[in-house]
């Protein structure tokens, strides 16, 4: 039996437990897991590297999500994504369970990454817990409950606070009209979401990079 206890933060903070499967008899004969190396191993991952996606997951292959395949137990080829992994940290392991912090970027299946590991120290690895404890500018620290919300605790946050990390730009009204109809637009930003104001401070929407076509950018989210 093998468990790993991970956390992660920046884009995602989280906490997982993986753990190793055997048959019967294999049970009998296995020993202790070797992490002597696990330390090194993690941080092996720092940098960008190709990740295959998992199989459960939304991610569409031939106009079909990778679950759907899944359940209908039909093969497929798992696409590969670029992610980067910006740090990563050992807190603390032992025979079978260890814990890590990371940072990683938009996009990483944590998922993925604890099997990778899991492939590199030879010990299959599968997330049972996790934990997010920051998104954006978000962090778990600053969360309440809904009861203590509804109780009045706290006030909502204003769209120009809780997206205080997106870089706006201000748009005449003919590119208004066209944002608030959620047209696909030329990216000329250069960002990989872009917010867009009018010309009295309020926020129309967030755009995002067209996945089909890098050079437009298309309607994250509209507010009407």
């Amino acid at each position: 039996l093998f468990r790993s206890t991970i956390e992660e933060e920046k884009y995602k903070e989280l906490r997982f437990l993986s753990r190793q499967y055997f048959t019967f008899n294999d049970i009998k004969v296995k020993q202790k897991n070797d992490l002597s190396n696990l330390c090194e191993v993690i941080k092996s991952f720092i940098g960008e590297y190709d990740q295959e996606v998992p199989l459960y997951s939304s991610v569409r292959v031939g106009g079909q999500r990778l679950y759907k395949y899944a359940r209908e137990n039909i093969e497929v080829e798992l696409p590969k994504r670029r992610v980067k992994i910006y740090s990563i940290e050992l807190l603390e392991s032992n025979h079978d369970e260890f814990k890590f912090r990371a940072m990683v970027s938009k996009g990483t299946y944590i998922r993925s990454l604890i099997r990778d590991i899991g492939q590199k120290i030879n010990v299959p690895c599968t997330m049972k817990e996790l934990v997010r404890t920051k998104q954006g500018n978000f962090k778990v620290e600053d969360a309440i409950t809904i009861d203590k919300f509804e109780q009045g605790v706290r006030k909502p946050l204003s769209i120009d606070k809780a997206l205080s990390n997106v870089d706006f730009i201000e748009i005449d009204d003919y590119l208004k009209n066209k944002v608030l109809n959620g047209a696909i637009l030329k990216n000329l930003y250069n960002k990989e979401i872009i917010g867009f104001k009018g010309k009295d401070g309020k926020v129309l929407a967030l755009y995002k990079i067209y996945e089909k076509d890098s050079s437009k950018i298309k309607p994250l989210k509209v507010f009407k």
